[in-house]
Protein backbone atom coordinates (compact mmCIF):
# COMPACT_ATOMS: atom_id res chain seq x y z
CA UNK A 1 0.00 0.00 0.00
CA UNK A 2 0.86 3.68 -0.87
CA UNK A 3 1.08 5.99 2.03
CA UNK A 4 3.51 8.53 1.41
CA UNK A 5 1.43 11.72 -0.39
CA UNK A 6 -1.98 9.69 0.33
CA UNK A 7 -4.55 11.03 1.90
CA UNK A 8 -6.46 8.64 4.46
CA UNK A 9 -9.74 9.25 6.43
CA UNK A 10 -10.27 8.10 9.99
CA UNK A 11 -14.06 7.74 11.30
CA UNK A 12 -13.96 7.14 14.47
CA UNK A 13 -11.41 8.29 17.14
CA UNK A 14 -11.30 5.41 19.57
CA UNK A 15 -8.39 3.50 20.66
CA UNK A 16 -8.10 1.80 17.27
CA UNK A 17 -8.50 5.20 15.44
CA UNK A 18 -5.49 6.56 17.22
CA UNK A 19 -3.60 3.59 16.69
CA UNK A 20 -4.06 3.41 12.94
CA UNK A 21 -3.33 7.41 12.57
CA UNK A 22 -0.26 7.22 14.84
CA UNK A 23 0.57 4.03 12.08
CA UNK A 24 -0.26 6.15 9.17
CA UNK A 25 1.52 9.50 10.22
CA UNK A 26 4.62 7.03 10.92
CA UNK A 27 4.47 6.45 7.49
CA UNK A 28 4.65 9.52 5.74
CA UNK A 29 0.38 9.62 5.13
CA UNK A 30 -1.40 12.66 5.37
CA UNK A 31 -4.23 12.10 8.00
CA UNK A 32 -7.85 13.50 8.64
CA UNK A 33 -9.87 12.46 11.99
CA UNK A 34 -13.38 12.51 11.73
CA UNK A 35 -15.40 11.89 14.53
CA UNK A 36 -19.25 12.31 15.16
CA UNK A 37 -18.68 13.26 19.10
CA UNK A 38 -16.08 15.84 20.41
CA UNK A 39 -12.33 13.82 20.48
CA UNK A 40 -11.10 14.24 23.58
CA UNK A 41 -6.95 14.51 23.87
CA UNK A 42 -6.67 14.98 20.28
CA UNK A 43 -3.21 16.85 20.43
CA UNK A 44 -1.07 14.18 20.46
CA UNK A 45 -2.19 13.20 16.29
CA UNK A 46 -2.43 17.35 15.82
CA UNK A 47 1.46 17.67 17.28
CA UNK A 48 2.17 14.50 14.47
CA UNK A 49 0.67 15.88 11.67
CA UNK A 50 -2.77 15.12 11.81
CA UNK A 51 -5.78 16.92 10.46
CA UNK A 52 -9.14 17.34 12.94
CA UNK A 53 -12.51 17.32 10.34
CA UNK A 54 -15.06 16.34 12.63
CA UNK A 55 -16.73 19.60 12.27
CA UNK A 56 -16.88 19.35 8.37
CA UNK A 57 -20.33 18.77 6.66
CA UNK A 58 -20.21 14.96 5.67
CA UNK A 59 -20.26 15.81 1.83
CA UNK A 60 -17.35 18.79 2.14
CA UNK A 61 -14.75 15.95 3.39
CA UNK A 62 -14.73 14.29 -0.38
CA UNK A 63 -13.84 17.66 -2.22
CA UNK A 64 -10.33 16.68 -1.41
CA UNK A 65 -8.87 13.77 -3.20
CA UNK A 66 -9.41 10.76 0.28
CA UNK A 67 -7.18 7.57 -0.59
CA UNK A 68 -8.41 5.54 1.64
CA UNK A 69 -10.80 5.40 4.67
CA UNK A 70 -10.47 3.87 7.93
CA UNK A 71 -13.31 2.91 9.92
CA UNK A 72 -13.70 2.42 13.29
CA UNK A 73 -15.59 -0.92 14.82
CA UNK A 74 -18.02 1.22 16.67
CA UNK A 75 -18.85 3.41 13.56
CA UNK A 76 -22.00 1.14 11.32
CA UNK A 77 -22.25 1.52 7.87
CA UNK A 78 -25.19 3.39 8.18
CA UNK A 79 -23.30 6.47 9.18
CA UNK A 80 -23.23 9.12 6.31
CA UNK A 81 -19.58 9.90 6.12
CA UNK A 82 -19.20 6.11 5.29
CA UNK A 83 -22.18 5.91 2.78
CA UNK A 84 -20.52 9.41 1.13
CA UNK A 85 -17.18 7.29 1.08
CA UNK A 86 -18.56 4.18 -0.52
CA UNK A 87 -20.86 6.01 -3.11
CA UNK A 88 -17.47 7.55 -4.50
CA UNK A 89 -15.96 4.16 -4.48
CA UNK A 90 -13.69 5.53 -1.88
CA UNK A 91 -12.21 1.91 -0.39
CA UNK A 92 -13.50 1.46 3.47
CA UNK A 93 -11.64 -0.80 5.92
CA UNK A 94 -10.95 -1.85 9.03
CA UNK A 95 -7.74 -0.99 11.54
CA UNK A 96 -7.22 -4.76 11.87
CA UNK A 97 -6.88 -5.11 8.03
CA UNK A 98 -4.69 -2.11 7.61
CA UNK A 99 -2.47 -3.98 10.34
CA UNK A 100 -2.76 -6.51 8.35
CA UNK A 101 -0.85 -5.05 5.14
CA UNK A 102 1.90 -4.07 7.88
CA UNK A 103 2.89 -6.87 10.24
CA UNK A 104 5.04 -9.88 9.40
CA UNK A 105 5.05 -11.91 12.19
CA UNK A 106 1.98 -14.49 12.47
CA UNK A 107 -1.57 -13.46 13.14
CA UNK A 108 -3.75 -16.08 15.22
CA UNK A 109 -7.15 -15.06 15.01
CA UNK A 110 -10.39 -15.59 17.25
CA UNK A 111 -14.12 -14.95 16.59
CA UNK A 112 -17.35 -15.92 17.85
CA UNK A 113 -20.33 -14.80 20.12
CA UNK A 114 -18.72 -15.43 23.54
CA UNK A 115 -15.50 -16.58 24.75
CA UNK A 116 -13.45 -15.27 22.37
CA UNK A 117 -11.55 -13.01 24.75
CA UNK A 118 -10.66 -15.76 27.42
CA UNK A 119 -9.70 -17.74 24.02
CA UNK A 120 -7.43 -15.56 23.15
CA UNK A 121 -5.75 -14.34 26.41
CA UNK A 122 -5.23 -18.23 26.80
CA UNK A 123 -3.43 -18.59 23.32
CA UNK A 124 -1.22 -15.76 24.75
CA UNK A 125 -0.73 -17.31 27.55
CA UNK A 126 0.22 -20.74 26.35
CA UNK A 127 2.55 -19.22 23.91
CA UNK A 128 4.43 -16.32 26.68
CA UNK A 129 4.57 -19.42 28.76
CA UNK A 130 6.61 -21.57 25.81
CA UNK A 131 9.26 -18.58 25.34
CA UNK A 132 7.22 -16.86 22.26
CA UNK A 133 6.87 -13.18 21.79
CA UNK A 134 3.66 -12.91 21.90
CA UNK A 135 1.16 -10.09 21.94
CA UNK A 136 -2.60 -9.64 22.81
CA UNK A 137 -4.23 -7.59 20.54
CA UNK A 138 -7.44 -6.45 18.58
CA UNK A 139 -10.94 -6.36 19.96
CA UNK A 140 -9.72 -7.00 23.10
CA UNK A 141 -6.83 -5.35 24.66
CA UNK A 142 -4.39 -3.21 22.46
CA UNK A 143 -5.35 -2.68 18.55
CA UNK A 144 -3.67 -4.74 16.33
CA UNK A 145 -1.59 -1.54 14.47
CA UNK A 146 0.22 -1.07 17.62
CA UNK A 147 2.35 -4.23 16.77
CA UNK A 148 2.14 -4.92 13.30
CA UNK A 149 5.85 -3.68 13.38
CA UNK A 150 7.29 -6.02 15.09
CA UNK A 151 9.43 -8.76 14.31
CA UNK A 152 8.53 -11.33 11.79
CA UNK A 153 9.30 -14.03 14.35
CA UNK A 154 6.67 -12.18 16.59
CA UNK A 155 2.84 -13.69 16.80
CA UNK A 156 0.10 -11.60 17.36
CA UNK A 157 -3.01 -12.85 19.18
CA UNK A 158 -5.73 -11.23 17.87
CA UNK A 159 -9.40 -11.03 18.85
CA UNK A 160 -11.84 -9.89 16.14
CA UNK A 161 -15.56 -8.83 16.30
CA UNK A 162 -18.00 -9.02 13.29
CA UNK A 163 -17.46 -5.17 13.37
CA UNK A 164 -14.03 -5.15 12.53
CA UNK A 165 -14.50 -8.63 9.94
CA UNK A 166 -17.33 -6.79 7.89
CA UNK A 167 -14.39 -4.15 6.48
CA UNK A 168 -11.40 -6.92 6.36
CA UNK A 169 -10.86 -7.95 2.42
CA UNK A 170 -7.62 -9.41 2.76
CA UNK A 171 -6.57 -10.70 6.01
CA UNK A 172 -5.69 -13.67 6.28
CA UNK A 173 -4.60 -15.14 9.87
CA UNK A 174 -2.51 -18.37 9.73
CA UNK A 175 -4.89 -19.82 12.49
CA UNK A 176 -8.15 -18.85 12.85
CA UNK A 177 -10.97 -19.83 15.13
CA UNK A 178 -14.94 -19.17 15.26
CA UNK A 179 -16.12 -20.44 18.40
CA UNK A 180 -19.93 -19.97 18.66
CA UNK A 181 -22.57 -18.32 17.02
CA UNK A 182 -25.31 -16.91 18.94
CA UNK A 183 -27.85 -14.38 18.26
CA UNK A 184 -26.09 -10.90 18.74
CA UNK A 185 -25.55 -7.01 17.95
CA UNK A 186 -28.99 -7.42 15.59
CA UNK A 187 -29.38 -3.53 15.78
CA UNK A 188 -26.28 -3.70 13.99
CA UNK A 189 -26.20 -6.48 11.40
CA UNK A 190 -30.04 -6.80 11.73
CA UNK A 191 -30.78 -10.27 10.30
CA UNK A 192 -28.39 -13.34 11.38
CA UNK A 193 -27.66 -14.08 8.20
CA UNK A 194 -25.36 -10.78 8.32
CA UNK A 195 -24.24 -11.88 11.60
CA UNK A 196 -23.05 -15.39 10.31
CA UNK A 197 -21.54 -14.38 6.94
CA UNK A 198 -19.48 -11.12 9.09
CA UNK A 199 -18.22 -13.80 11.21
CA UNK A 200 -17.40 -15.76 8.31
CA UNK A 201 -15.15 -13.28 6.43
CA UNK A 202 -12.04 -14.97 9.27
CA UNK A 203 -12.18 -17.80 6.87
CA UNK A 204 -12.44 -15.99 3.61
CA UNK A 205 -8.41 -15.61 2.40
CA UNK A 206 -7.29 -18.87 3.93
CA UNK A 207 -5.30 -21.60 2.23
CA UNK A 208 -4.63 -25.07 2.93
CA UNK A 209 -1.55 -23.94 4.24
CA UNK A 210 -3.60 -21.96 7.28
CA UNK A 211 -5.62 -24.24 9.97
CA UNK A 212 -9.21 -22.95 10.91
CA UNK A 213 -10.35 -24.56 14.45
CA UNK A 214 -14.15 -24.83 14.58
CA UNK A 215 -16.51 -25.91 17.34
CA UNK A 216 -18.22 -29.35 16.43
CA UNK A 217 -20.82 -29.04 18.82
CA UNK A 218 -22.52 -25.91 17.14
CA UNK A 219 -24.56 -26.94 13.87
CA UNK A 220 -23.74 -23.18 12.98
CA UNK A 221 -20.08 -23.00 13.16
CA UNK A 222 -20.24 -26.52 11.46
CA UNK A 223 -21.51 -25.07 8.76
CA UNK A 224 -18.76 -22.80 8.31
CA UNK A 225 -16.93 -26.07 7.36
CA UNK A 226 -17.93 -25.90 3.55
CA UNK A 227 -16.82 -22.91 2.86
CA UNK A 228 -13.58 -23.24 4.88
CA UNK A 229 -10.53 -23.75 2.15
CA UNK A 230 -7.97 -24.03 4.78
CA UNK A 231 -7.19 -26.83 6.96
CA UNK A 232 -9.75 -27.63 9.41
CA UNK A 233 -9.61 -29.12 13.09
CA UNK A 234 -12.03 -29.25 15.63
CA UNK A 235 -13.09 -28.80 19.37
CA UNK A 236 -15.70 -30.34 20.60
CA UNK A 237 -17.42 -31.13 24.48
CA UNK A 238 -18.84 -34.06 23.26
CA UNK A 239 -17.37 -36.45 20.91
CA UNK A 240 -13.90 -37.71 19.75
CA UNK A 241 -13.25 -35.41 16.73
CA UNK A 242 -9.58 -34.20 14.41
CA UNK A 243 -8.64 -31.65 16.96
CA UNK A 244 -9.15 -31.16 20.75
CA UNK A 245 -12.38 -32.84 22.30
CA UNK A 246 -12.76 -33.64 26.25
CA UNK A 247 -12.71 -37.60 27.10
CA UNK A 248 -14.24 -38.05 30.86
CA UNK A 249 -12.58 -35.16 32.70
CA UNK A 250 -9.23 -35.48 30.27
CA UNK A 251 -8.86 -32.64 27.71
CA UNK A 252 -7.24 -34.06 24.77
CA UNK A 253 -5.41 -33.39 21.35
CA UNK A 254 -5.60 -36.08 18.26
CA UNK A 255 -5.58 -38.86 21.57
CA UNK A 256 -2.79 -37.39 23.25
CA UNK A 257 -4.10 -36.70 26.88
CA UNK A 258 -3.36 -32.64 27.39
CA UNK A 259 -4.80 -32.04 31.35
CA UNK A 260 -7.73 -33.05 33.50
CA UNK A 261 -10.18 -30.53 33.75
CA UNK A 262 -9.65 -30.26 37.18
CA UNK A 263 -6.47 -28.43 37.35
CA UNK A 264 -7.56 -25.79 35.45
CA UNK A 265 -7.79 -22.37 37.28
CA UNK A 266 -10.95 -20.79 35.28
CA UNK A 267 -14.38 -22.06 36.30
CA UNK A 268 -17.05 -23.54 34.05
CA UNK A 269 -17.81 -26.03 31.87
CA UNK A 270 -17.41 -23.31 29.50
CA UNK A 271 -13.92 -22.79 30.18
CA UNK A 272 -13.22 -26.28 29.66
CA UNK A 273 -14.41 -25.76 25.89
CA UNK A 274 -12.49 -22.62 25.55
CA UNK A 275 -9.30 -24.61 26.86
CA UNK A 276 -10.18 -27.14 24.19
CA UNK A 277 -9.75 -24.29 21.40
CA UNK A 278 -6.75 -22.78 22.79
CA UNK A 279 -4.93 -26.14 22.80
CA UNK A 280 -5.66 -26.30 19.21
CA UNK A 281 -3.74 -23.38 18.43
CA UNK A 282 -0.94 -24.39 21.09
CA UNK A 283 -0.35 -27.83 19.35
CA UNK A 284 -0.77 -27.29 16.04
CA UNK A 285 2.00 -24.24 16.36
CA UNK A 286 4.25 -27.03 17.80
CA UNK A 287 4.10 -26.23 21.49
CA UNK A 288 4.24 -29.13 23.66
CA UNK A 289 1.83 -31.42 25.21
CA UNK A 290 3.52 -30.42 28.92
CA UNK A 291 3.91 -26.92 27.95
CA UNK A 292 0.52 -26.49 26.67
CA UNK A 293 -0.56 -28.30 29.76
CA UNK A 294 1.43 -26.21 32.40
CA UNK A 295 0.14 -23.19 30.42
CA UNK A 296 -3.41 -24.24 31.23
CA UNK A 297 -2.96 -25.17 34.82
CA UNK A 298 -1.83 -21.27 35.73
CA UNK A 299 -4.02 -19.64 33.74
CA UNK A 300 -6.04 -17.68 36.21
CA UNK A 301 -8.80 -15.74 33.56
CA UNK A 302 -8.97 -12.58 32.35
CA UNK A 303 -10.54 -9.19 34.07
CA UNK A 304 -14.49 -9.18 33.60
CA UNK A 305 -14.96 -12.34 32.59
CA UNK A 306 -16.58 -14.39 35.19
CA UNK A 307 -13.78 -12.81 37.54
CA UNK A 308 -13.87 -13.58 40.96
CA UNK A 309 -14.25 -9.71 43.01
CA UNK A 310 -13.88 -10.94 46.92
CA UNK A 311 -16.08 -11.87 49.79
CA UNK A 312 -17.95 -9.45 51.73
CA UNK A 313 -19.87 -10.58 55.19
CA UNK A 314 -20.32 -14.51 53.74
CA UNK A 315 -21.35 -13.42 50.15
CA UNK A 316 -19.09 -14.48 47.27
CA UNK A 317 -18.71 -11.52 44.02
CA UNK A 318 -18.33 -12.23 40.46
CA UNK A 319 -17.39 -9.55 37.80
CA UNK A 320 -18.93 -11.21 34.70
CA UNK A 321 -19.27 -7.15 33.12
CA UNK A 322 -18.03 -8.68 29.81
CA UNK A 323 -21.50 -11.01 29.21
CA UNK A 324 -23.30 -8.33 26.83
CA UNK A 325 -25.61 -10.77 25.31
CA UNK A 326 -28.46 -13.35 26.53
CA UNK A 327 -25.89 -16.32 25.40
CA UNK A 328 -23.03 -15.20 27.75
CA UNK A 329 -25.20 -14.54 30.48
CA UNK A 330 -26.80 -17.82 30.73
CA UNK A 331 -23.16 -19.35 30.17
CA UNK A 332 -21.93 -17.97 33.67
CA UNK A 333 -25.17 -18.87 35.06
CA UNK A 334 -24.51 -22.45 34.45
CA UNK A 335 -21.40 -22.27 36.53
CA UNK A 336 -23.16 -21.18 39.55
CA UNK A 337 -23.32 -23.63 42.10
CA UNK A 338 -24.62 -21.75 45.33
CA UNK A 339 -27.50 -19.23 45.54
CA UNK A 340 -27.67 -16.54 43.28
CA UNK A 341 -28.49 -13.06 42.67
CA UNK A 342 -27.90 -11.92 39.22
CA UNK A 343 -28.04 -8.40 37.83
CA UNK A 344 -29.15 -7.57 34.45
CA UNK A 345 -29.37 -4.50 32.81
CA UNK A 346 -27.70 -1.81 30.44
CA UNK A 347 -28.21 -0.31 27.34
CA UNK A 348 -29.94 -2.33 24.55
CA UNK A 349 -28.63 -4.60 21.58
CA UNK A 350 -31.96 -6.16 20.38
CA UNK A 351 -31.64 -9.04 22.21
CA UNK A 352 -34.50 -11.57 22.62
CA UNK A 353 -35.41 -11.94 26.60
CA UNK A 354 -38.21 -13.97 26.12
CA UNK A 355 -36.45 -17.10 25.66
CA UNK A 356 -33.58 -16.02 28.22
CA UNK A 357 -35.92 -15.21 31.19
CA UNK A 358 -37.71 -19.05 30.53
CA UNK A 359 -34.21 -20.64 30.00
CA UNK A 360 -33.34 -18.98 32.96
CA UNK A 361 -36.47 -20.41 34.63
CA UNK A 362 -34.67 -23.61 34.81
CA UNK A 363 -31.86 -22.50 37.12
CA UNK A 364 -33.16 -22.92 40.95
CA UNK A 365 -30.04 -21.21 42.39
CA UNK A 366 -31.05 -17.92 40.44
CA UNK A 367 -32.59 -16.89 43.46
CA UNK A 368 -33.39 -13.05 42.19
CA UNK A 369 -32.51 -10.81 39.39
CA UNK A 370 -32.02 -6.95 40.23
CA UNK A 371 -32.79 -4.95 36.67
CA UNK A 372 -31.49 -1.88 36.09
CA UNK A 373 -30.32 0.49 33.18
CA UNK A 374 -32.38 1.75 29.99
CA UNK A 375 -33.52 -2.55 29.36
CA UNK A 376 -35.10 -2.36 32.44
CA UNK A 377 -38.51 -1.82 31.00
CA UNK A 378 -38.08 -3.70 28.44
CA UNK A 379 -36.52 -6.39 30.70
CA UNK A 380 -39.06 -6.50 33.07
CA UNK A 381 -42.21 -6.88 30.73
CA UNK A 382 -40.19 -9.60 28.96
CA UNK A 383 -40.04 -11.53 31.72
CA UNK A 384 -43.36 -11.47 32.74
CA UNK A 385 -44.02 -12.77 29.10
CA UNK A 386 -41.92 -15.99 30.17
CA UNK A 387 -43.41 -16.38 33.71
CA UNK A 388 -40.30 -15.32 35.38
CA UNK A 389 -41.29 -13.47 38.79
CA UNK A 390 -37.97 -13.69 40.57
CA UNK A 391 -36.90 -10.02 40.02
CA UNK A 392 -36.60 -6.86 41.28
CA UNK A 393 -35.60 -3.07 39.38
CA UNK A 394 -33.09 -0.81 40.83
CA UNK A 395 -32.35 3.03 39.49
CA UNK A 396 -29.07 1.84 37.91
CA UNK A 397 -25.86 -0.40 38.18
CA UNK A 398 -24.92 0.64 41.44
CA UNK A 399 -28.36 0.58 43.16
CA UNK A 400 -28.54 -2.73 41.52
CA UNK A 401 -25.66 -4.14 43.43
CA UNK A 402 -27.09 -2.41 46.83
CA UNK A 403 -30.14 -3.77 46.34
CA UNK A 404 -28.06 -7.47 45.34
CA UNK A 405 -26.11 -7.60 48.12
CA UNK A 406 -28.99 -7.02 50.41
CA UNK A 407 -31.31 -9.69 48.49
CA UNK A 408 -27.99 -12.34 48.61
CA UNK A 409 -28.40 -14.84 51.12
CA UNK A 410 -25.36 -15.20 53.55
CA UNK A 411 -23.47 -18.00 51.29
CA UNK A 412 -24.64 -17.10 48.38
CA UNK A 413 -23.40 -15.20 45.21
CA UNK A 414 -23.62 -11.99 43.89
CA UNK A 415 -23.16 -12.07 39.82
CA UNK A 416 -23.02 -9.47 37.58
CA UNK A 417 -23.73 -10.60 34.35
CA UNK A 418 -25.43 -8.01 32.73
CA UNK A 419 -26.95 -9.86 29.65
CA UNK A 420 -26.75 -6.21 27.52
CA UNK A 421 -24.33 -3.46 26.52
CA UNK A 422 -22.82 -0.80 28.70
CA UNK A 423 -23.16 2.54 27.15
CA UNK A 424 -26.10 3.77 28.66
CA UNK A 425 -24.43 4.71 31.91
CA UNK A 426 -20.96 3.54 30.98
CA UNK A 427 -18.47 4.12 28.41
CA UNK A 428 -17.61 0.24 27.85
CA UNK A 429 -18.15 -2.70 30.02
CA UNK A 430 -14.60 -2.39 31.21
CA UNK A 431 -15.93 1.12 33.10
CA UNK A 432 -19.22 -1.21 34.29
CA UNK A 433 -16.82 -4.12 36.04
CA UNK A 434 -14.33 -1.53 37.86
CA UNK A 435 -17.45 0.40 39.58
CA UNK A 436 -18.37 -3.10 40.50
CA UNK A 437 -15.28 -4.01 41.95
CA UNK A 438 -15.27 -0.60 43.65
CA UNK A 439 -18.55 -1.74 45.23
CA UNK A 440 -17.12 -4.79 46.36
CA UNK A 441 -13.59 -3.49 48.08
CA UNK A 442 -15.57 -1.13 49.72
CA UNK A 443 -18.04 -3.89 51.14
CA UNK A 444 -14.96 -5.79 51.96
CA UNK A 445 -13.02 -2.56 53.67
CA UNK A 446 -16.34 -1.78 55.81
CA UNK A 447 -16.53 -5.32 57.68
Amino acid sequence: MIYRGKTFLIVGISASGRSAAKLLLSKGASVCLYDDCPIKDIEPLLSMGAIDVSGCDPGQLFYQDIYLVIKSPGVPRENPVIERALGKRIPVISEIELGWYNYRGTVLAVTGTNGKSTVTALINHILCSAGKKSYLCGNYGVPFTEYCLMSPESFCCTEVSSFQLEDCYEFKPHISAILNIDKDHMNRHHTMEDYIMAKGRILKNQRRTEYSVLNFDSGLTRQYFERANSNVYWFSGRQRVRGAYLDGSTLRFCGERIIDARELKIIGHHNVINSLAAICFGRLLGISASDVSCALSTFAGIPHRLQYAGCAKGRVFYNDSKATNPASTLTAVRAMRDPTVLLLGGSDKGSDFVGFFRELSGYPCITACVLYGNTAERLCAEAEVAGFDRYVVAINMLDAAKKAYTLCPEGGTVLLSPACASFDEFNNYEERGERFMGFVRELMKNG
